[in-house]
């Protein structure tokens, strides 16, 4: 059998020497065991064939060694060439190449698991080769769902491991043909047309573009959705010179048309809206307006409290109107504060019952209630006369006869206090205790702060404490109208442990309604409110608090206070139940009536 000789080894223009040894050497393995030279010549004529196909270059090299204590055989000159070509190793470093390695993303699997393998082999790993390739094979993956796959399996060997892998490349590379347009479905001809239309997938294209001639003259372009008719086509679009059925204009279908224009019928009734829970008609005529829309006439409410017109969505389906404009920046409100989403806004001609005419802006809105003219409309139309009340206030006789009669409620020079009331602070479990560091006070105001905390122990608000506490916090300086200062407590560690007990606070409008009728009003301002609500003695101690001065604690409910103006107003609530004429905000009460002697002396006694 007659076998070529490998080529000689080349070193000169290599950049790894110890890389291209190792592969000549594997070729020259192979020739040597295929001509049977191992058998049929002796061992010198075995490193003459050796140095003679190695070339110039390996007979350089071979010149170099010295065979002083050792046997000149096949086997050691083989040995002294690897030995010659085998570089310095850093363990380390291969061990961090290895580690690093992860799979481009152009690479084959395939690459990347000969790639590890061959980053193993310096790195010393012996039994734990396998497993270190596999670890690195799912941690150098960028296919998410793959890895947890991987992690998911039980007794995951490298095979295992190397084959889910391949698998689930080859699987991409499947789904990717099935992705591929499908071929032409139907043909529609047409004799009496210029072209024939191929429908396939919303593609138009000319009869004589299929043909090899025309397709060879045209550049290869990739295909896209058109954005006027929404198909993909080749030559011309079918949409041209057609007009719009939403904005009317040419160029383009209704589906694609970008103007921000919704069709009534597109408009969803899922949600529900929290605006007026009226679901009748207005009865009253003096609150309503009876307007000629689309020949039809609609009643609508006058609301001097709405800022805009509101028109229903039912309505606008019954009057036959096609299109509503988007207004997505536009939010409605409830009168108790909660937002109502609108669909949209429409301008609309409209007919006064006088035979005016007018154009009026609506907001649309899918909700259950009757239609409504806002404040502006209805003092543009002048629907409604504003009427302006006189305010006269109480004599000073009748003022000074109250003051006299109930003179201990009217006593500054003394702090209030609320029978049979103590308030005990509840913390939450597992709360985690915390002490602030005590903050400077301004040197204008460290006088005026010293004669305050002395006034607040002198009244029994605070009281000097010596010993430790959970919580320590700090204080926040207010400064009153008339000048004077307010010590309140900023407890903010305190607050975030707090179980609060969420008493709800009347609004303005709850309270003002029931004043509807009274023409006699007088206000009750609860003196430093919150100091009038005593403090157990272990709810104290919460509320200990640090000054240049020295530390105290509250032995009154204090202002900064979460849980505080809660409990104040639910205290002051129960304490004035069952009074007619008689409601508490915040820190005031409020007593009113049409007469003071049966409406109003009520409140003065309870308080």
């Amino acid at each position: 059998m007659d076998l070529k000789q490998p080529s000689p080894l080349q070193l000169t223009a290599c950049s790894n020497p110890s890389e291209q040894w190792k592969k000549w050497k594997q070729r020259y393995d192979l020739y040597f065991v295929a001509s049977q030279a191992g058998e049929k010549l002796k061992d010198d004529a075995k490193i003459s064939l050796l140095l003679h196909v190695m070339g110039d270059e390996g007979i350089e090299i071979y010149n170099t060694f010295e065979f002083e204590k050792e046997t000149r055989n096949y086997e050691t000159i083989v040995e002294k060439f690897d030995n010659y070509f085998q570089p310095l190793k850093n363990e380390t470093m291969c061990r961090h190449l290895f580690f690093t390695r992860n799979k481009g993303c152009e690479e084959s699997f395939e690459e990347y698991v000969m790639a590890l393998k061959k980053l193993s082999q310096d790195c010393a790993f012996e039994n734990l080769r396998d497993s270190l390739i596999r670890d690195q094979i799912i941690r150098g993956i960028s296919d998410k769902s793959l890895r947890e796959r991987l992690l998911k399996e039980q007794k995951l060997d490298l095979t295992k491991c190397v084959n889910m892998c391949k698998m689930a490349e080859t699987t991409q590379q499947q789904m990717k043909k099935f992705e591929v347009e499908p071929s032409v479905a139907v043909v529609n001809t047409n004799k009496n047309k210029k072209y024939n239309i191929i429908k396939k997938q919303g593609d138009f294209i000319r009869k004589n573009e299929t043909s090899p001639d025309f397709q060879s003259k045209q550049r290869p372009t990739a295909k896209k959705m058109c954005q006027r008719c929404g198909y993909v086509h080749g030559y011309k679009c079918p949409a041209y010179k057609v007009k719009c059925n939403k904005c009317y204009k040419m160029g383009h279908y209704g589906k694609m048309c970008k103007t921000k224009v919704s069709s009534i019928d597109n408009v969803s009734n899922d949600y529900q809206l929290g605006m007026l829970k009226v679901h009748s008609v207005c009865t009253n005529s003096e609150l309503c307006e009876s307007l000629k829309i689309n020949d039809q006439n609609i009643n609508f409410k006058l609301d001097t409290g709405s800022d805009c017109n509101v028109l229903p969505l039912k309505n606008i389906k019954s009057l036959k109107l096609r299109h509503i404009i988007n207004d997505n920046n536009k939010t409605l409100y409830n009168y108790d504060g909660t937002k109502i989403k609108c669909i949209g806004k429409i301008k609309l001609n409209c007919e006064l019952v006088n035979g005016n005419k007018v154009k009026l802006l609506f907001y649309v809105v899918d909700s259950e209630c009757i239609p409504v003219l806002g404040f502006d409309t209805i003092k543009m139309l002048g629907l409604m006369e504003r009427k302006y009340l006189r305010i006269i206030k109480t004599d000073n006789k009748q003022y000074e006869k109250i003051i006299n009669e109930y003179k201990e409620l009217f006593n500054s020079e003394k702090l209030g206090l609320l029978k049979n009331v103590e308030y005990k602070i509840t913390l939450k479990e597992n709360y985690v205790p915390k002490v602030e560091p005590c903050r400077g006070v301004p040197i204008p105001l460290h006088d005026k702060v010293k004669a305050e905390l002395e006034q607040m122990e002198k009244l029994g608000v605070i009281e000097k404490i010596t010993e430790p506490t959970d919580f320590v916090s700090n204080i926040v300086i207010v400064k009153k109208p008339d000048g004077k200062i307010r010590i309140c407590l900023d407890p903010n560690n305190l607050n975030k442990c707090l179980k609060r007990e969420h008493y709800k606070l009347p609004t303005f409008e709850e309270v003002s309604c029931r004043m509807a009728g009274s023409t006699i009003f007088s206000k009750l301002d609860a003196s430093t409110a919150f100091f009038q609500i005593k403090l157990n003695e272990d709810s104290a101690k919460l509320c200990t608090f640090a000054t240049p001065f020295g530390r105290f604690c509250f032995k009154r409910l204090p202002y900064g206070l979460s849980s505080a103006p809660e409990v104040f107003h639910r205290q002051y609530s129960q304490m004035l139940e069952g009074i007619e004429g008689c409601a508490v905000f915040c820190d005031d009460i409020v007593i009113y009536g049409k007469n003071i002697k049966k409406n109003m002396t009520k409140g003065y006694v309870r308080c």
